[in-house]
C-alpha cells in the first residue's frame, strides 16, 4: 500500500462494496460490517453504495430485502458517525435473460440508470461487448465492475476505451494499484489512469482484512501522478454523479 503523510481532503464515495453482513461473499457478520464501517470511515470515505452480489450462487436476494439490510445497517452506522451514507445498490452478473429485469428489480446504483454490472472473466470481448448494448438498449447504464480483471480486455487494451465510447462507465479497484490483483490488472490499471479512462475508483471491498474499504492512499498517489482533479473526480464526483442520477463528466 503506498502510504502518504498528506491525506485526501474531501470526502469520498465508494460505489462498491460488499458491506452487508450474511448477505453474499462479503462481509460474514455484524461485528465484521462494523470493522469495516470504522475503516471506511477513519480512511475518509463518507457515502457507502451497498452493493451485494445478484448472482445464481452467491446471492439471489430480491432488493426489497436488500434495501431493509441497508437500512438496518445505516441505522448502526449512523449511532457511529452521525454523517455517514448509506445506499442502496447491487453488483449485477451478466446473464442476456436477466436483462430486461434490472429495472423492474431495483437493481440499480441508489434507484439510478446506473448498473454495476460484473461479466464472467472467461467471457469473450465480443459477449461484454453485446452485454453492454444490451444494457444501454433498456435505458440503463453500465458501469463495469473491476474492469482490469477482464483477461480479453488486458489483451487487447483498445477494448476498454471501445466500451467507454460505446456509453460504459469503467470502474478500477483500488486495491488493483498495489498489486492485490497481480501484475496484469495492475498495469492495466495504471494505463487506463495515465489515459484518463477510469470513470471511478472503488474498493470492492468485502472484509475488514485483506479486501478492505480503504482506498485514501491510493486515492492521493493518483492525485500525485495523474493531478489532483482528476483523482478528485474519479473518487468523489464522478460517483457522486452516479448516485444523483446524473451524466458523469
Amino acid at each position: 500500500m503506498y502510504i502518504f503523510k498528506k491525506k485526501v481532503d474531501y470526502p469520498m464515495t465508494d460505489i462498491h462494496i460488499h458491506i452487508l453482513p450474511e448477505t453474499d461473499d462479503g462481509a460474514s457478520d455484524i461485528q465484521t460490517t462494523v470493522q469495516m464501517l470504522e475503516l471506511a470511515y477513519e480512511d475518509g470515505i463518507k457515502t457507502l453504495v451497498c452493493t451485494p452480489h445478484y448472482h445464481p450462487v452467491k446471492c439471489k436476494l430480491p432488493q426489497a430485502e436488500i434495501e431493509r439490510r441497508v437500512k438496518e445497517i445505516e441505522h448502526i452506522a449512523n449511532q457511529l458517525y452521525p454523517d455517514l451514507k448509506l445506499l442502496p445498490g447491487r453488483e449485477f452478473f451478466y446473464s442476456q435473460d436477466m436483462v430486461k429485469n434490472i429495472k423492474q428489480r431495483g437493481m440499480t446504483i441508489n434507484h439510478s440508470r446506473y448498473v454495476l454490472v460484473e461479466f464472467d472473466y472467461s467471457e469473450s470481448r465480443q459477449v461484454i461487448r453485446n452485454g453492454v448494448v444490451n444494457i444501454l438498449n433498456e435505458g440503463l447504464i453500465p458501469i463495469i465492475s473491476h474492469i482490469e480483471r477482464y483477461p480479453s480486455i488486458i489483451l487487447n487494451e483498445d477494448m476498454a476505451v471501445n466500451l467507454k465510447e460505446m456509453g460504459a462507465v469503467l470502474q478500477i479497484n483500488a486495491d488493483a494499484l498495489v498489486g492485490e490483483e497481480g501484475g496484469d490488472a495492475k498495469r492495466l490499471a495504471k494505463h487506463l489512469l495515465k489515459k484518463k479512462m477510469v470513470d471511478v475508483i472503488a474498493t470492492n471491498a468485502h472484509t475488514a482484512g485483506r479486501r478492505c474499504p480503504i482506498m485514501g492512499d491510493v486515492v492521493q498517489w493518483i492525485s500525485n501522478k495523474y493531478g489532483y482533479d482528476y483523482a478528485k473526480k474519479i473518487a468523489k464526483e464522478n460517483p457522486n454523479r452516479i448516485i444523483r442520477d446524473e451524466f458523469i463528466d
